[in-house]
């Protein structure tokens, strides 16, 4: 695959944007770009910027507290007093992300900061994630071709493979809410040996959960203010996706 020096996600997203879907070809692998490129002829290329947040942004730093979002992933206190200090300025996500910024407070990690408020992403959440490292795997897409492979994942996976989202509490609490079964269901009706899991301490699962519940929540976010904007079939809940399967 050829090399793509310098370029970062944010010039490709800005790109895209300014472009309405169309990419240089220097900027990522051919592949991608004829990927994108189809996407969009099939169903009109969009997706959500910063500004789609601004009032759900605005919202919950209304709703807060310095002390509560100090708390955040990425933010601390001396940003807290500043976004505090210039609320009741916000006009756009953007626009307050360029009046936060100091010599000390970069643009990128600001960016970084109001996203992770929106999400409530806790500091200490994160710290807790890394440290109990991948705790499952969740399916999104295979080749059809790869069926097998992935009906044998199921089965010797020392991590619970989540193929169904509907399915993925039982699948995670199982454990955790005791009980002396070997085996535990893989989502879809495949059972997978109990002691091939790894994380199979009640915390370990709980934080599992709870991560996934983080995941949900982040793409519910994203389509509630996606679809403020785009056409209504654009904006999938997460519930009713399902996986994509290559032919």
């Amino acid at each position: 695959m050829k090399r793509i020096p310098g370029v970062c996600a944010e010039l490709i997203r800005t790109s895209l944007l300014q472009s309405h879907g169309r990419i240089r070809r220097s900027y990522m692998p051919e592949q991608c770009a004829l990927l994108l490129k189809e996407y969009s002829l099939r169903s009109g290329f969009s997706f959500a910027e910063n500004n789609a947040f601004s009032p759900m942004l605005e919202y919950h730093l209304t709703m807060s507290t310095p002390a509560s979002i100090a708390k955040i992933q990425d933010v601390g206190e001396e940003l807290a007093a500043r976004i505090y200090k210039l609320l009741p300025t916000f006009t756009t996500f953007d626009e307050f992300a360029l009046k936060l910024k100091t010599k000390n407070l970069t643009y990128t990690r600001i960016n970084r900061a109001l996203l992770h408020i929106l999400l409530q992403q806790k500091k200490s959440n994160m710290e807790e994630y890394i440290a109990s490292g991948t705790t499952y795997a969740r399916v999104l897409g295979f080749r059809e071709s790869a069926s097998a492979l992935l009906s044998r994942m199921k089965k010797e996976s020392e991590l619970p493979l989540i193929t169904k989202l509907s399915q993925a509490a039982s699948l995670l609490k199982k454990r955790s809410q005791g009980g002396s079964s070997e085996e535990r269901n893989a989502g879809d009706g495949t059972s997978v040996p109990e002691n091939s899991l790894t994380g199979n301490s009640m915390t370990g699962r709980a934080l599992a959960y709870r991560l996934l519940e983080e995941d949900v929540r982040a793409s519910a976010i994203y389509d509630i203010c996606f679809s403020s904007h785009a056409e209504p079939r654009m904006a999938v809940n997460e519930f009713q996706k399902e996986i994509v399967v290559v032919p």
